[in-house]
């Protein structure tokens, strides 16, 4: 299976669709400020599902998802370059 940059952007938009907002109260500890990030997966934006449902709707494991919701997160929604660009052959 290759993996398109189509389908980066694709999974992206819908992350970024599918997003939950920060969660940033602790109930135990009242001065500590923590961010976590959500994600709500809806199938048809009203049929809600497990997270493992949805990556097996896509066809993607956990860890390429994680490298795209991280890709997300730090540099927005743009088209991932790989590390070996501009480097030369030996």
């Amino acid at each position: 299976m290759t993996i398109t940059v189509e389908q980066d952007i694709f999974l992206m938009a819908q992350l970024k669709a599918m997003d939950g907002g920060l969660t940033s109260a602790s109930r135990c500890l009242k001065k500590k400020t923590r961010s976590n990030k959500r994600t709500f997966y809806h199938w048809d934006h009203n049929t809600p599902l497990c997270q493992e449902t949805y990556l097996n709707m896509l066809g993607i494991g956990r860890t390429y998802f994680e490298n795209i919701r991280n890709h997300l997160i730090n540099n927005g929604l743009i088209s991932r370059v790989h590390g070996n660009i501009k480097k030369m052959p030996q």
